[in-house]
């Protein structure tokens, strides 16, 4: 397998966070970090430097994957809440609070 694909997907999991289109990015980085550990596989035991490289990229999207999950379910978390209380007590609240 290429590592093209699995670099052009990652390219497009940070373009896709820096616009913070959060959920789409975490599918993304997801799916590159998969198929950049099968490219890991691939690489000859010989090619130590090109594997440690690519584990370290892997790890930094892992990290960032991890982060934007808690992001995600912070944000839910918020819809919920906000929704809870304008059905349960009809409040209104100003965007730009929330």
């Amino acid at each position: 397998m290429s590592d093209t694909a699995a670099i052009e997907l990652l390219k497009r999991a940070v373009q896709l966070d820096g616009e913070q289109k959060y959920p789409d990015a975490l599918t993304c980085y997801s799916e590159g970090i998969r198929m950049l550990l099968n490219v890991v596989k691939d690489i000859p035991s010989t090619e130590e430097r090109k594997r440690t490289a690519y584990r370290e990229k892997i790890t930094e999207c892992i990290d960032r994957a991890e982060k934007l999950k808690d992001l995600i379910d912070q944000q839910k978390g918020i819809v919920t809440i906000t929704f809870i209380l304008r059905i349960k007590y009809n409040v209104s609240f100003c965007s730009s609070v929330l």
